[in-house]
């Protein structure tokens, strides 16, 4: 068996792939929210994997290691993926593929403005995966309205990273964002987006057929995998998904999602795309989810599990409780102070004087 840890509300990824493209697996997997309710918790032999490490506060994530100590005791040699005392979140990794030359650009705490001396940068969360939250800002003074406008949202300088622009297109002007899995052992290559948007979501995603085909060689011949394992370890990281573009042929590191989505949600339908590409678009999709399948299967062992208990220090739990209810009220305080100004008369005006995009 498989217990797949995670924070309550992200849990949608791993749910809808089981109840999809996974469904062949679902037999192996038990499904854990982060709780902090009692200090006597109840788990499973077999491997765990601790997604959504970036989601906990510092009170869980050291309930989580304390977790992760108390298995790997009990469960020698059996995979346990993402130890939270070990595993780097975004602005560590980030800072440290840059200090070792792996990355060409670098990142500052939202909190540290002065420290930028490279433009044009732009701006993200901390954690959570919206992507750029401004445009390319190609100035101090720019960086410092947009800093300003998104506190007037709610957002907190401390939860911002500023993030050096690094410039990944082709001479055709062609932005490519590539994305592979690690399970246990396994790198399993996902999917390439491609489009003229710096910053490629997949809704921003336009295949050709040159792209699907490209995009289907790449997940068959898998041609980054040393430097993949090379950043997964540096990264501390067994399970994730990591997203990276590539300049004049050097890979470059934007982030290693911890708890990634997993396809698409169960009943929506495929994007369109024209009856050339449709088959191979296909034939890649078939290829990533019958790999990822046997890399998940490949972590459970023979045996029937036993159920044993993990003993937790009552105040660190306590404090744990806390911390997440300050997050959550703090989440929904960005959230409505984002829907109000969604809804503000003079948001023309507000946004000239504080510029966002």
């Amino acid at each position: 068996m498989i217990t797949f840890w995670g924070y309550q509300p992200g849990l949608f990824g791993i749910t809808n792939y089981l109840a999809d493209r996974g469904a062949p697996i679902r037999e192996l997997f038990e499904i854990r929210p982060y709780r902090w309710s009692t200090p006597s918790i109840e788990v499973q032999g077999g491997a765990h994997i601790f997604a959504a490490l970036d989601r906990l506060t510092p009170a869980g994530r050291d309930a989580v290691g304390e977790i992760y100590e108390q298995l790997s005791a009990q469960l020698p040699g059996v995979p346990l993926l993402n130890d939270p005392r070990r595993a780097l979140l975004r602005e560590g990794l980030l800072t440290r593929l840059a200090d070792q030359g792996i990355n060409r650009f670098r990142v500052y705490r939202g909190d540290q403005p002065e420290a930028v001396g490279t433009f044009p940068v732009f701006l993200r969360e901390t954690s959570g995966h919206s992507g750029s939250l401004t445009g390319l800002l190609d100035s101090p003074a720019a960086l410092g309205r947009a800093l300003r406008s998104l506190r007037v949202r709610g957002r907190r300088p401390a939860d911002l990273l500023i993030v050096e622009y690094c410039h990944t297109a082709d001479a055709d002007g062609l932005f490519r964002k590539y994305a592979a899995f690690k399970v246990g052992r396994a790198i399993v290559p996902c999917h390439i987006l491609a489009g003229r948007q710096w910053m490629m979501k997949a809704e921003s995603d336009k295949k050709s057929l040159q792209n699907a085909e490209e995009e289907l060689a790449y997940l068959n011949e898998n041609p980054h995998r040393d430097w993949l394992e090379r950043v997964f370890g540096i990264a501390g990281i067994e399970y994730g998904r990591i997203d990276y573009g590539v300049q004049a042929g050097v890979p470059q590191v934007w982030e290693i999602n911890l708890d990634p989505t997993i396809g698409r949600q169960p009943g929506k339908p495929p994007r369109p795309v024209s009856p050339e590409v449709a088959p191979v678009r296909d034939a890649a999709r078939l290829a990533f989810h019958s790999r990822l399948r046997a890399a998940f299967s490949a972590l459970v062992q023979p045996g029937e599990p036993v159920r044993f208990r993990v003993e937790l220090d009552p105040a660190l739990l306590a404090r744990a409780g806390r911390e997440l209810a300050r997050a959550r009220r703090r989440e929904a305080m960005v959230g409505f102070l984002v829907a109000g100004y969604a809804r503000l008369p003079l948001r023309a005006a507000f946004r000239r004087l504080f510029p966002n995009r």
